[in-house]
């Protein structure tokens, strides 16, 4: 019997907190890989322990890519703010 495959378990809980519309299938998949490993089914185990990576993977690249995304606006909005305030005060004086 082989040696039994890693089940990516760590990229769906990472993607579950990051951007949970892609981690849930990436848990779903990396779940199933023990069950399948264990009725021998060891093909199907290894296709869903890509999936699993792949979605878990899609997930905290997503995620990561809206915070950075989020950050930028928050900077640039709070530059305006600060460039709004700055003029009020130089057009009352």
């Amino acid at each position: 019997m082989p040696m039994p495959i890693n089940n990516n378990l760590g990229w769906a809980i990472g993607s579950i907190f990051v951007c949970w519309p892609f981690g849930i299938p990436s848990l779903i998949k990396s779940l199933q890989v023990q069950s399948l490993w264990a009725q021998g089914q060891y093909q199907q185990a290894e296709h869903s322990a890509a999936e699993a990576k792949k979605w878990g993977k899609i997930g905290i690249i997503v995620g990561a890519s809206m915070l950075g995304v989020y950050l930028l606006l928050f900077i640039a909005y709070m530059i305006f703010i600060v460039g709004m305030i700055g003029s009020m005060s130089v057009s009352s004086m």
